[in-house]
């Protein structure tokens, strides 16, 4: 709902599914500009959550007419701590 909420003037909604959390660690090509203000807006945002984390995937995308097209090309496995919850 937060999430939805500060992006509500950002183009189309979002989709309703199921999160997943995800960090884009390095990203090139063609960047479509942000609105007016929007990063000044965003740059001190309280967007602070918790989720657990139960595998971390390497993930290749590439950007094709149609979209963006998705390879995982490794994943490593996350072992519960039971000392932490979400």
């Amino acid at each position: 709902a937060v999430v939805r909420a500060a992006t509500a003037d950002i183009g189309r909604p979002p989709q309703f599914r199921t999160f997943v959390g995800h960090l884009t660690v390095a990203r090139a090509g063609r960047r479509t500009p942000l609105p007016a203000g929007l990063a000044q807006r965003w740059q001190h945002a309280d967007l602070a959550g918790r989720f657990a984390v139960h595998e971390v995937a390497l993930v290749e995308s590439e950007t094709e007419a149609a979209g963006a097209r998705y390879r995982t090309l490794r994943h490593w496995r996350i072992p519960p701590d039971p000392e932490l919850s979400c």
